[in-house]
């Protein structure tokens, strides 16, 4: 779904030399349009037939067409809400049907929210990292190199034994076998999931920079968007380039660089926490820094206006054509290259970026299977079940 420059065709009017007035265009059959879906990716929409009319006689107004084939539509989020404030405020049309004082008070409002939603974000994961996950790292940031080698001495010596608390190294070592208490590859399963989660906000971030570079800039007869008729929904189907950049800058571009902050933040929350009942509950938990500026949005704007945000939508015209169609991307190749991203960032994080933490995890784990830690009189701890043993980690 690669957004190209959108082309707005005027149809029997134009060429009747008759320019299009005002803002009004409204569709015959806008529910022909395509949809955004969740995942950022535009859906196949036919070509629509739009009619230009004066709102007060519709009779007397000239037809004309405008055919499009992609839209992208507006998040519920305070970054959403900044967007339409902006379109509208580079409307001119909108200065003369709405006061110049709303307008601008809306878009001053629309910029407090979001920067206060990305202040929050970006200062409670700064929070979490600097106390919670550090506190959790400072027992792993020391050379485990000698005290992986004492743990290896230990299992592979015939017979097994136990690490020693009299000698140093192994003591040490001992002790961190014992603080943690998680189980082989579930921060891996976790970390994947926490990338499957963080990726379609970094994307839809991408797509909606994509889509606001490519709407050309409004002529002097011509809006930046009008309002459908049946729905009231606002269509933006021009924009200033400088208005556009403008809330790249300030919106979308902010958004992405918090989003791979929080990415690697959570990846590193998850694998340094001890326990699998905290790994998962912790892991859900976290989950609400990603909701931060929905929260924000929907709790302190009105119910019709975060409506009227989500009815909103960017729409133009695609004339380029692609490596890929439409339907191999819906298909599988969307799919695919997810998937493929986030296996890549769960092995590159686990197997090589914390590989030392890793080794030693894992001989922990076997030294454990070895030497049962049960409470006093009880023989064997854990649970045997379809002929394998569970022991307590």
């Amino acid at each position: 779904s690669v957004y190209i420059l959108a082309q707005v065709h005027v149809g029997s009017s134009a060429s009747r030399g008759r320019q299009p007035r005002g803002p009004h265009w409204f569709p015959r059959n806008h529910s022909a349009m395509g949809v955004c879906g969740s995942s950022g990716v535009l859906e196949r929409a036919p070509p629509s037939e739009y009619t230009h009319h004066k709102l007060e006689n519709e009779d007397e107004a000239g037809q004309g067409k405008l055919d499009f084939n992609g839209e992208y539509r507006l998040k519920g989020t305070t970054g959403g809400a900044l967007f339409y404030a902006v379109a509208k405020f580079a409307d001119r049309e909108s200065f003369v049907k709405e006061s110049n004082v709303n307008l601008m008070l809306n878009l001053l409002f629309a910029f407090l929210l979001n920067t206060i939603a990305l202040g929050l974000v970006l200062g409670l994961t700064f929070l979490v990292y600097a106390y919670p996950i550090e506190e959790r790292e400072d027992p792993w940031e020391v050379d485990l190199g000698t005290e992986l080698a004492a743990l290896r001495s230990a299992i592979s010596a015939d017979p097994p034994r136990e690490l020693s608390v009299d000698d140093v190294i192994e003591k040490r070592a001992l002790d961190l076998c014992l603080q943690d208490h998680t189980i082989r590859f579930t921060q891996a399963m976790l970390i994947f999931m926490w990338a499957v989660k963080m990726f379609p906000g970094i994307v839809d971030n991408f797509w909606a920079v994509c889509a606001m570079l490519s709407l050309p800039t409004a002529n002097a007869d011509r809006p930046g968007c009008y309002l459908e008729k049946d729905s009231g929904s606002l269509v933006i189907t021009h924009l200033p380039r400088g208005y556009g950049m403008a809330t790249i800058l300030l919106c979308q571009l902010p958004e992405v660089i918090i989003d791979i902050i929080i990415l690697c933040v959570g990846a590193k929350f998850l694998y340094f926490c001890n326990c699998l009942s905290g790994l998962i509950l912790k892991s859900m938990a976290f989950f609400f820094l990603t909701q931060i500026d929905e929260i924000t949005h929907t709790g302190l704007t009105s119910s019709d206006f975060q409506k009227q945000i989500k009815q909103s939508s960017l729409r133009w015209r695609n004339e380029s054509k692609h490596l890929v169609s439409r339907d191999q991307w819906d298909a599988w190749l969307s799919t695919a290259i997810r998937l493929s991203v986030s296996i890549g960032v769960v092995v590159y994080y686990t197997q090589f970026f914390q590989a030392d933490v890793g080794n030693f995890r894992q001989e922990c784990f076997k030294y454990k299977a070895l030497f049962d830690r049960c409470a006093p009189g009880v023989p064997r701890c854990g649970m045997h079940a379809f002929g394998v043993y569970f022991f307590q980690v």
